[in-house]
This record gives structure tokens, sequence and C-alpha cells, in this order.
């Protein structure tokens, strides 16, 4: 088993869309650097590592999603969700400038 660490950006999932398909859909915001709200909608567990999210959820309810910094700058980072799960807005944009607040770091335990 090793280490691996990986990146969250802070985003908030603001409601249940459908229990269709199975296990349901939700909609998702993240803020950008610049203060716009970018729309992801999927299914939960594309967004909820922790099973959180639901239909009966107290919305709108925090999330990290991972996300790989693709560049570091002195005010914002630029980050892409494409990796590892692959998630993309509703406009297909998958590359975000953050604050560098929004993120976190975590170790995970991988096996091989």
């Amino acid at each position: 088993m090793t280490t691996e660490r990986r990146t969250y950006v802070a985003a908030t999932a603001v409601g249940w869309i459908s229990d269709s398909p199975f296990p349901g859909i939700v909609e998702v915001h993240l803020r950008d650097a610049a203060g716009r709200d970018w729309i992801f909608v999927d299914k939960a567990t594309i967004f909820d590592e922790a099973n959180q999210l639901n239909r009966d959820a107290p919305y709108p309810v925090d999330l990290e999603l991972a996300c790989t910094v693709l560049e570091e700058g002195d005010t914002s980072v630029l980050i892409s969700l494409r990796r590892p799960w692959g998630i993309e807005s509703v406009d297909g944009v998958s590359e975000f400038s953050v604050t560098p607040e929004r993120l976190s770091t975590r170790d995970l335990n991988v096996t091989e």
C-alpha cells in the first residue's frame, strides 16, 4: 500500500434534480477566483465520496471535489476537474482558476 496526496476544491451541492438514473442526479456549484459560479449536473456519486447526497439531504451541502493542480499563482490556482473523475460544467468546462483558500489536500492510502 502506498500513500497518495490528493487535492480537493470546495464546492456546494445546491439541490437534488432527479431520482433517475440511479443513484440520482444532483446540481453542484463551484465559485471561481473571479466570483463566477460554475454549474455541474451529474450523478450524486460523482461528487460525493462521503455518500451524503440524496433526495432528503439538507441542501445546500458543502463538498470537496477531487482535482488536479495545473498551475499555481500568487492569488489564484488553475485546477482541472477532468482528473480523477472526468467532471465538467454544464458548459463543458473542466479547468478553473480558484483562490488558494478553496483548496485542501489529504493523504489517501492506495493499493497497487
